[in-house]
């Protein structure tokens, strides 16, 4: 990560809401971990020792994701080597070549030309109950498209934890390339009880509709339905993004 190594951080703005977000003592879910730098972030940021679930399913970004872990001794984070969904079973993900960040977990049939790998899922419900997590405080959600699946997998979390915030990519294109519906996944989220912000031109945006979320993409992409375009969102309860992050 070139832009990590030459300033010390990644995603500014988004660093800053994660850091805002997790309260002292808190649980965090890192899912799409990657090589942990959101997981670190938590870990060092809070002083009370906060619980750290996360999960990477690429073997190869897993090994960097645990040797991170292990080099800053870390020892309420779990780190575990699957992908959630809203199931249990198998899935393939279909490997990147030089973009370690975009491995891709797409619908029954798609096929892309890249090597794959074979990867166990699990609802993420599932998973936190096996840890005897019942309430999580924040997430942290880029699994190139596969949003919808893991989010739908977390049902029972987000009933436990009215609180919850999620901190997300929203990519059209690659949601419905995973068998998701980009509409119907803004609809649940809004049915949570969530408000949904854009993060965009350093500030967040509050949204009421997904046209609103296509037009801050078009901003930056023509197409919104394109291969490429995409928005991070803030989801979760109106009085605590506004109270944490001072919108």
């Amino acid at each position: 990560m070139p832009g990590v190594r030459s300033a010390g951080v990644w995603e500014p703005l988004e660093t800053r809401v994660v850091q805002a977000l997790l309260p002292q003592g808190g649980v965090f879910l890192d899912i799409g971990a990657h090589f942990g730098y959101y997981t670190l972030l938590a870990a060092h940021s809070n002083p009370s020792p906060a619980v750290i679930v996360a999960v990477e399913p690429n073997n190869y970004n897993y090994a960097l994701l645990q040797r991170n872990v292990h080099i800053n001794s870390l020892s309420n984070v779990h780190v575990f080597n699957v992908a959630l969904g809203d199931k249990t079973g198998e899935v393939t993900l279909f490997c990147a070549d030089s973009n370690l960040g975009d491995h891709r977990v797409w619908s029954e049939g798609a096929t892309i030309a890249r090597p794959i790998q074979k990867v166990s899922m699990i609802a993420g419900d599932e998973l936190l109950d096996s840890l005897g997590i019942r309430e999580v405080h924040l997430i942290k959600l880029d699994v190139q498209g596969f949003e919808a699946h893991v989010i739908s997998g977390l049902k029972r979390t987000f009933d436990r934890s009215p609180r919850c915030c999620i901190v997300m990519e929203f990519w059209p294109f690659g949601i419905a390339r995973a068998g998701g519906c980009p509409r119907t996944l803004f609809e649940y989220l809004n049915q949570l009880g969530r408000r949904v912000f854009v993060i965009g031109d350093g500030v967040l945006h509050q949204v009421g509709r997904l046209d609103d979320i296509l037009a801050h993409i078009r901003r930056r992409c023509e197409n919104a339905e394109s291969d490429g375009a995409y928005v991070d969102l803030v989801v979760g309860p109106e009085d605590v993004i506004r109270h944490a992050v001072c919108v």
